[in-house]
């Protein structure tokens, strides 16, 4: 662990490290974190590609299942290894995260085996909370290996990286790891500092004046005497170094004065450039850059390579590129790093110091900090519409809410979907302050949701109570609002060819056509969208008590059966329980052993249903005890295992009660005729009361036969 302020040399040393490892005949493998932020787990998303890109890495052997899994952070790879299959998906975030980590450690134990390696991860006080938890796994797991992990990180940033603390505590507390803190220059350093950049003796008062405002830092250092330099003030003639008096000189007080001293003395269209850079962050590439300016590109090269000159920027190469945070997304991987895009090659830069950037950026009128992020979220919305997260960011600073919104909540469900649980609560946390701003209920509530399941796959429900409660209380009055949206014109028929399902009978269902059928014929406590988000159904709200263990669904009210029957909490009790009576034939019933004595009644060890853990406390409230808290149970509750049953009908039909004419349901559509191996048809549920009870009046499938591709 290495520490210390900004500019005092932790990337320099890091550098040097690497370069001895490589000397020395070991790996050294290097990756970053960005203030700008970026994709979970990126720093090992920059890494991964530079091993295991253009097809690289075959000698390590490694099964499918740890590309696979790799190949969730580092999508590029699937172009090396298209053939990959997927990994199976376990059903809560922490197992899919922990399948991650230790692929993750066995692509290290096998690096390793190779030859010495090290791994760096710089400024680790921008990380998001995976790769921290990563660290942590891999320093737990790897102690035996031949490996060194290395992370820099800024003390001054501490307070604001809470996670990092906690981190770094876990380290030190299992005294897995060893803490370098770098100083400041003393005097005498500071004197051979001096000595070394200007290759002369150093008189005591010009010693005295730079330590007096550097105070040591060396790369305050390093730009006080660029400055100095460039402004003419401190010059080079006839073999040794020329100054004023040391009043007439003004050493700058500050890095950033430094630093805006000498962008100064740049030409003006050079100056235009760099702050345009700078708001792109501390890496950026040729396209997305001369496409944010009005310049052109020949123009904006020009003062990149004016500003390379000037030791102010430096053009990335190679491996270097691929593994840079601001870059990552936007096709810089080492299977391509100077491919084209729309026609031109890719080139990368990035500024000599993270301090150069910020100095810039400081320095810009409010105004003119938002036009430029505007600027430059358009470009990178026209060249890498996939990098959520940037155009997030960019978008949020340019005062675009429409769009920040749009972007966070993008960058939300990647995050979510890539185990990084407190990235997507951010994202979410962001978005919903600019939609609450915007008065859109409708979307907050959604994003709310969002932040529940989350919570819930977290276990902390107490916040996933407190973001469904507050998502429930804006559902309730659109629901109720008479200014919803006209629903379209009414469609008489839609003909939509099926394969034949094999059962409608929701406790029996485990195929997707039957799934799909029974979707449209019940109506669960919750539904799913298209994003994998749920949301309410059948139930108007639900609560989380006992620490995850116990579920209180409320029933919306006024909601029928197809025959006119109330639809009450009972009908769901009675379809669970008979649902697990069935489990010795029933290929979906095992799904509700989550519940509280579930699998003791479904396997036969257990002859009261009134043990299982579900109850009807009256007619519109539903409660559920489970065995653990159960991260999964709101998506579980849409699979058709959980719909309600008519109980009635059910056992007064037996097995035909899903025929037409006896069917009885509560879904959008009844089914009106069923003619096995031709074709089926639905018709609306006059008594269905969804939230858009949609717009087609009648569905024909005809049922496909059998075929082969």
């Amino acid at each position: 662990l290495i520490s210390g302020e900004p500019g005092i040399g932790k990337t320099r040393l890091v550098q040097e490290l690497t370069t001895q490892v490589q000397l020395s005949g070991g790996r050294a493998l290097v990756g970053a974190c960005y203030a700008e932020g970026g994709v979970p787990y990126a720093p090992f998303a920059q890494i991964l590609p530079a091993v295991l890109g253009q097809g690289n890495g075959k000698e390590l052997d490694l099964p499918d299942f740890v590309l696979t899994s790799l190949a969730t952070i580092a999508p590029g790879m699937r172009l090396s290894y298209p053939d990959i299959p997927p990994n199976p998906s376990p059903q809560d975030l922490q197992t899919q995260q922990h399948r991650l980590f230790e692929n993750l450690s066995i692509f290290f134990t096998a690096l390793s085996a190779q030859a010495p390696l090290l791994v760096a991860v710089e400024d680790v006080h921008w990380a998001d909370s995976g790769t921290l938890h990563l660290l942590r796994h891999l320093a737990r797991h790897m102690r035996q290996r031949r490996v060194l992990f290395v992370a820099t990180y800024r003390e001054v940033a501490l307070d604001e990286a809470r996670f990092l603390q906690e981190v770094l505590l876990d380290l030190h507390r299992e005294r897995l790891a060893l803490r370098l803190k770098l100083l400041r220059l003393d005097r005498e350093q500071t004197k051979e500092l001096l000595a070394v950049l200007f290759a002369e003796e150093i008189k005591p008062e010009f010693l005295a004046g730079i330590y007096t405002e550097t105070e040591g830092n060396p790369f305050f250092i390093e730009e006080v005497c660029k400055a100095l330099v460039e402004s003419g003030r401190l010059y080079y003639e006839g073999g040794r170094w020329h100054r004023p008096d040391m009043d007439e000189l003004g050493i700058p007080q500050s890095v950033r004065i430094a630093i805006q001293s000498r962008i100064r003395v740049l030409p003006e269209n050079v100056q235009e450039i760099l702050r345009l850079a700078a708001v792109l962050g501390r890496s950026f590439d040729l396209n997305t850059l001369s496409a944010a300016s009005d310049l052109g590109e020949e123009a904006v090269l020009e003062g990149l390579e004016y500003a390379q000159r000037a030791q102010l920027v430096e053009e990335l190469r190679g491996q270097r590129a691929a593994r840079e945070p601001g870059l990552v997304g936007r096709g810089f991987t080492s299977e391509a790093p100077r491919e084209a895009v729309h026609g031109r090659a890719r080139r990368a830069f990035a500024f000599v110091h993270g301090l150069i950037p910020s100095a810039l950026v400081q320095g810009l009128a409010p105004t003119q900090r938002r036009r430029l992020h505007a600027q430059v979220a358009a470009s990178i919305e026209s060249l890498y519409p996939a990098d959520f997260e940037a155009l997030a960011y960019h978008y949020e600073q340019a005062g675009n809410a429409e769009k920040a919104t749009h972007y966070l909540l993008k960058a939300g469900d990647r995050a979510r979907a890539l185990y990084a649980s407190q990235e997507a609560i951010e994202y979410y946390e962001r978005a919903l302050a600019l939609l609450q701003e915007q008065g859109d209920h409708e979307r907050a509530a959604r994003t709310l949701m969002r932040l529940g399941l989350v919570y819930t796959a977290t276990f902390e429900p107490d916040k996933a109570r407190q973001a469904y409660d507050q998502a429930f209380d804006l559902w309730e009055p659109l629901r109720q609002s008479s200014d919803l949206p006209e629903h379209p014109t009414t469609v008489t028929i839609l003909r939509l060819a099926v394969e034949e399902p094999l059962t409608l009978d929701p406790g029996m269902i485990r195929d997707d056509v039957s799934q799909f059928m029974a979707a449209q014929l019940f109506e669960g406590l919750v539904k799913v969208d298209p994003a994998y988000n749920v949301l309410p159904a059948a139930a108007a709200r639900w609560r989380v008590a006992d620490q995850g263990r116990r579920y209180l669904f409320r029933l919306r009210e006024g909601k029928r059966w197809s025959d006119g029957r109330p639809l009450i909490a009972g009908d769901f009790e009675y379809a669970w329980k008979r649902n697990l009576s069935l489990a010795s034939r029933s290929p979906a019933a095992s799904l509700l052993y989550v519940i509280e004595n579930a699998r003791a009644y479904g396997e036969g060890e257990l002859d009261d249903p009134g043990e299982v853990g579900v109850k009807a406390l009256d007619d519109l409230t539903l409660e559920v005890r489970l065995e653990e808290p159960t991260a999964y149970l709101p998506h579980l509750l849409a699979d058709a295992v959980a719909y309600p049953l008519p109980g009635w009908a059910v056992e007064e039909q037996e097995g035909a009660w899903t025929a037409p004419g006896s069917f009885v349901g509560n879904g959008a559509y009844l089914l009106e005729e069923w003619q096995r191996g031709t074709k089926l048809v639905l018709s609306k549920n006059p008594y269905y009361q969804g939230s858009f009870p949609g717009n087609i009046e009648r569905v024909e499938c005809p049922i496909l036969a059998d075929f082969q591709l």
